[in-house]
């Protein structure tokens, strides 16, 4: 579990775009593509793998489905990375 502090939360959304943009590119889709297949504008697209926005609930369930994914592994990927990045480890 991680106690998220001042910052944590903005380095979240960008852990969780990063692993967006993995997983699109690893199903070969580009952003433009992936826009159209999630019913949503491309530049919410951009703007979520560059990590300016944390998505919603609601945008992770339109977008996970697209890439084969769970709402669950896209956030557990994020947070394992920011634990391993704040020095935190599992027990």
């Amino acid at each position: 579990m991680i106690d998220y502090r001042e910052g944590d939360i903005d380095r979240l959304a960008v852990l969780i775009g990063e692993e967006f943009r993995r997983r699109r590119e690893a199903a070969k889709l580009s952003s433009r593509v992936f826009a159209e297949k999630a019913q949503t504008h491309h530049g919410i697209v951009l703007r979520l793998e560059k990590g300016a926005c944390m998505p919603s609930l609601t945008t992770l369930a339109y977008w996970c489905p697209v890439l084969g994914c769970s709402i669950t592994d896209v956030v557990r990927s994020a947070e394992a990375r920011l634990a391993s990045e704040l020095g935190m480890f599992d027990e």
